[in-house]
Order: C-alpha cells, then sequence, then structure tokens
C-alpha cells in the first residue's frame, strides 16, 4: 500500500492508475492525512442463462387470432368514454382511445 500527496498523485496519476489496476491499494494523503483509498474495481462476470423459461411457458397457435385478439379487445371495454381509466363497457364498443390500436386506422 502507497500513499502519495495530492501533488504527487496529479503529477503521477497515470502511473498511480496503473499500480492500482495492477491490484495495488493506493492512498491519497492531505497534510499526512489519508484522504482517499483507489483500490481495483472488482468486475462482476454476467452470465446470461439462456432457455430458462424453456418448456415452463408455451405459445398456442392462435396466440393472434382474431378470437384472441377480440378477447382482449374486451378487457379494454370502458363505462364512460371521456374517463380512459374506467373498467366498464361503454355500450360494449371499445374505448375510442384503445379502438385503433386493436382494429387499426379504418
Amino acid at each position: 500500500m502507497k500513499t502519495y500527496n495530492i501533488h504527487e498523485a496529479k503529477t503521477h496519476l497515470s502511473k498511480i492508475l496503473n499500480e492500482v489496476r495492477e491490484g495495488e491499494i493506493v492512498y491519497i494523503a492531505k497534510s499526512g492525512k489519508k484522504i482517499a483509498e483507489l483500490k481495483p474495481v472488482e468486475e462482476k462476470s454476467r452470465s446470461i442463462k439462456l432457455g430458462l423459461l424453456k418448456d415452463k411457458i408455451s405459445v398456442t397457435d392462435n396466440w393472434n387470432s382474431d378470437e384472441t385478439n377480440e378477447e382482449i379487445a374486451k378487457s379494454f371495454f370502458q363505462e364512460d368514454p371521456s374517463e380512459p381509466n374506467s373498467d366498464q363497457e361503454v355500450d360494449g364498443e371499445v374505448h375510442p382511445k384503445y379502438r385503433e390500436f386493436f382494429y387499426g386506422k379504418k
């Protein structure tokens, strides 16, 4: 463990960082008192595990069928067209806010 004063640290920063990169812990001091510690960063390895959900979920052949889309659309029925957060039907119609999303532009 080496200690550098602020002036030395500013002058030899590249050298100090190389020491840190090699695993050394370095202290920076002001008036002989340690005020900072430089140490190597521990890089965490991020391993991605593919296939975690294999055989746990499935998509049916009719996932994009008209019936499935209609069922999803029904879940967006509204009671009051002026209140898009209402969960009630508006005369059996999809709220205008969601109509284009489900049925496209007419």
